[in-house]
Parts: C-alpha cells; structure tokens; sequence
C-alpha cells in the first residue's frame, strides 16, 4: 500500500506542476478565458489521497475498506478546495500593472490621421496591432509642451496610455530625445 499512495501522491504533485506550467486559463475568441479548475482539483485529489495512504501504510496500519471512504472524503474535499481557489482567484482583479488597459498601447508608434496641431491638441492616429490597423482620438499628454510643427498629419507619435476612447500621446521626437 505504500507504493500505491506514493504512486498516487507523485501523479498529484506531477499533475499540479503541470498546472504550474501551463496554467488553469484557456484562452478564447472573445477574451474571456475559460478556466480549467478541474485540472488543478484532480491533482489535489490524488495527492491527498496518496499521501493518506502512505502515512497510514508508514505508520504501519493496514489499510481497511472500511477506511477509504473516509480517505476519499478527504480528497473530495482537497479537490474542492483547489477548484475553489481557481474561481476565487479568476475573480479577483489583478494588480498586475501590465494587465491594466489603459497602458496596454504604451510605447507603440502611431502615425498622426487627422492634424492634431489645431483644436487644443486633438486629432486622430492609427497604428498597426497584430495586423489590424487601429484608429483612436489622440490627445497630446497635459504636462507636455509641443512646438507648433508636431502633430502634422504622417508624423509620428508615442502612445502613453489610454483613457477610456482617447489616446494620450507625445511626439516621437520628444522620446527619441530621451533614449
């Protein structure tokens, strides 16, 4: 019985570490990931199980079938916890600051569509994402200054971050300059 619990507490851990590795999200289409709790609840599963098992067979008890029900309670329980862990945590938000829309463009050169040199510093650009050219209103960043020659149409700008539809942008002369 010792063998059977190791054997079961390994595949429980190689399961998890897989889970490690791969994670739990299955991206989609329409980036809502799909998770997949079940994987890291069967690895819970079989490590608890097979760990009851070997301490039992260890202590040199002998493993009854009156016995296992109660063990596989316990690994019913250790999977519904790990299942459980992976929903809460989809919920939670992420403080990953690189997971926050609004900075999901910054550092990408666009080129100016619509004049932003007239009207307070508001026009249109457009830039190139996986393919896809994509259009947004642009706004020059409020604690920048920017000579009267930038914002022409074809010339280019930095994004720094987004805000709701509108672009916050900077010359790209003014960041070259920086580098």
């Amino acid at each position: 019985m010792k063998v059977i619990g190791a054997v079961l507490f390994t595949l429980g851990v190689l399961l998890a570490v897989r889970v490690m590795f791969f994670g739990v999200r299955l991206p989609t289409a329409d980036d809502q990931p799909k998770l997949r709790g079940s994987r890291l609840a069967i690895a819970a599963i079989f490590a608890a199980i097979g760990a009851l098992v070997y301490a039992r067979s260890s202590l040199g008890h002998t493993v009854t079938l009156g016995w296992l029900p109660s063990v596989v309670v316990v690994g019913a329980a250790a999977g519904a916890a790990a299942w459980w862990v992976v929903r809460a945590s989809a919920l939670a938000g992420s403080v990953d600051p690189e997971d926050d829309p609004r900075y999901r463009f910054q550092g990408y050169v666009a080129r100016v569509v619509d004049s932003m040199q007239g009207s307070r510093g508001t026009g249109r650009i457009a830039f190139l994402l996986d393919g896809q050219r994509l259009e947004m209103v642009a706004r020059w960043l409020p604690e920048h200054s920017v000579a009267s020659v930038d914002g022409a149409v074809d010339s280019e700008v930095v994004i720094e971050h987004v805000a709701g539809d509108v672009a916050y942008v900077e010359p790209w002369s003014v960041v070259e300059g920086r580098l």
